[in-house]
């Protein structure tokens, strides 16, 4: 938990599993180059912020990658159990 001028931002851990049987093979490329290009975006928009401090500059990185983990670490975990050329 991070405190700054009386406010707080509070990062909750996800306890659930990820739904694999729901993950759509032959949309991975392109749903993960959606996602890189959101991230390019940020990464420009953080590029041009005047005055960087937690919550303008770090934060909205770490709300980054853990949108970008939630997505990969499912697909990384399958290649490991259930590599395939599908996958």
């Amino acid at each position: 938990m991070k405190t700054s001028n009386s406010e707080q931002t509070t990062v909750k851990p996800v306890i659930s599993r990820p739904a694999f049987q729901s993950i759509d093979y032959g949309q991975i490329e392109s749903q993960l180059d959606d996602r890189l290009a959101k991230c390019r975006q940020e990464i420009k928009r953080l590029g041009s912020i005047e005055k960087p401090d937690w919550e303008n500059f770090m934060w909205p990185q770490e709300q980054m990658q853990d949108e970008l983990a939630r997505f990969w670490s499912p697909i990384s975990h399958l290649n490991s159990v259930l590599n395939s050329d599908e996958l």
